[in-house]
């Protein structure tokens, strides 16, 4: 019956607020049980060039960036830790690799058990600085100012979310397009439309420190 509670048998579908719906005969998925972490990347205070996504699943954080603007990735900093950040200096972040060619879209996973498996109470630190072929760069805005802050940068935090099945995540990924995949501290790439649990064996070349 049109509006009433259903069950679309999706377990990441559905919140108390937002329940799955009966409508014109079917079941329409309610509001997503784990939502999307949305950040945006941003010149100087208030100039926009993207937006950061981020999700996981039982094993990855995905990080999802997506041009807002005519800026263009070539060359990605991320910092992604159970610590939160002391330096917003770009060359010390654990993740660093360099883009074949300028990027409207980036996609990247980082591995919970590098990040010490945290539970849904425990924070994840995150900073992004992202720069394009002429060196002209662009922040993830973020709540916190590093201890030591002489790059413009800051960072925010957030927290996994479990629901069976991590529909949501699939939503969210284009496994034809490269993932940058962070198994420890240094970069492969998922071969495209595989998307793999395993690290692939296809390693780019990395500045990581």
């Amino acid at each position: 019956e049109d509006n009433t509670t259903c069950d679309d048998f999706d377990s990441c579908t559905g919140t108390n607020s937002f329940p799955d719906m009966c409508t014109g005969g079917q079941c329409t998925p309610g509001a997503d049980v784990c939502p999307t972490y949305v950040k945006h990347t941003v010149i100087g205070r208030s100039e926009t060039t993207g937006e950061l996504q981020v999700t996981n699943d039982d094993k990855w954080l995905y990080l999802i960036w997506n041009s807002a603007s005519a800026f263009r990735a070539s060359r990605v900093f991320l910092f992604s830790s159970s610590d939160p950040l002391a330096s917003d200096d770009p060359t010390t972040f654990p993740f660093q690799f360099q883009l074949s060619s300028d990027a409207n879209s980036v996609q990247m996973r980082v591995s919970l058990d590098y990040l010490g498996n945290p539970t849904e109470l425990d924070p994840i630190y995150l900073s992004l600085r992202m720069e394009n072929e002429a060196g002209a760069g662009t922040w993830m805005s973020g709540y916190f100012s590093p201890v030591h802050h002489t790059h413009g940068g800051s960072y925010s935090y957030t927290s996994v979310c479990h629901c069976a099945g991590y529909s949501h995540v699939n939503s969210l990924m284009d496994y034809s397009e490269e993932i940058f995949s962070f198994p420890q501290a240094s970069p492969t790439v998922v071969p495209l439309g595989i998307p793999s649990d395993s690290p692939s064996s296809v390693i780019l070349p990395s500045m990581l420190l």
